[in-house]
């Protein structure tokens, strides 16, 4: 079965927990990498460790195109999920609106804002 929102959002936070940086590399959706480059992307995931990191499901919808855009680019990426979701982070919680994408391995990927887009 192919891995659900919620399985992969408890990945994902206890990856943050852990400061797991090949776990948030693996899975940050290659759009993202593409704007920004890998080692701006690897600079950023290699801050995010956060011992309170959680996310609380609040909504799931079905898959779409999402129309990813970075530094005045679009790039369409089909098959994303969008989630509603608490988000809690240096331990406040506060709702947003996140993005996974599904990979050809049938896995779940994410999206950040890594430093400065490239290109």
């Amino acid at each position: 079965a192919p891995e659900t929102p919620a399985a992969f959002l408890n990945l994902l936070a206890s990856a943050i927990r852990s400061g797991d940086k090949t776990f948030l590399m693996a899975r940050l959706n290659p759009a993202v990498i593409a704007a920004y480059g890998s080692s701006a992307c690897r600079a950023t995931v290699a801050t995010y460790m956060d011992p309170t990191a959680a996310f609380g499901v609040i909504s799931i919808g079905s898959p779409a195109s999402y129309p990813y855009k970075v530094a005045g680019k679009t790039h369409l990426v089909p098959d994303t999920i969008t989630a509603q979701v608490t988000f809690t982070q240096q331990g406040k919680s506060a709702p947003e609106t996140i993005h996974l994408s599904r990979a050809r391995d049938g896995k779940l990927t994410w999206y950040t804002a890594c430093t400065t887009p490239s290109g």
